[in-house]
């Protein structure tokens, strides 16, 4: 594979930015991936990978500052743990793969934009 000098740098500035508020990530890592010359069966578990790091450096920083929620925290774990082992457990082509990603990327833009305005609406 050739070497892209700029996934690097991407790769940082994502992990550090999703770090910092407690997060891993990982739809940004597969949206970087998949403008690259990686096959779409390894940007699973590249984005697994990564994900894992990143979001288990800040739980550390957010541990060791005594800012985790636990009460909140188990039950997501709970839910959230077994439903991603099941979906890894489901084979996707390419096609489907790709629609999923700009999917999930589309309605977390939408949700970005309209945060204010939901917010609002949920208060009246």
């Amino acid at each position: 594979m050739t070497a892209l000098p700029w996934l690097l740098p991407a790769f940082a500035l994502i992990a550090a930015t999703y770090a910092s508020v407690g997060l891993g990530g990982a739809t940004a890592y597969a949206a970087v991936l998949s403008f690259t010359p990686v096959p779409y069966t390894q940007v699973p578990p590249l984005v697994l990978t990564l994900n894992l790091l990143v979001a288990g450096s800040s739980y550390a920083s957010f541990h060791r500052a005594r800012r985790v929620p636990y009460r909140l925290l188990l039950p997501l774990l709970a839910t959230s743990v077994p439903g991603a082992f099941l979906g890894g457990l489901v084979p996707l082509h390419e096609r489907a793969f790709l629609m999923l990603l700009a999917l999930a990327l589309f309605m977390a833009g939408v949700r970005f934009l309209l945060g204010p305005a939901l917010a609002r609406w949920r208060e009246d």
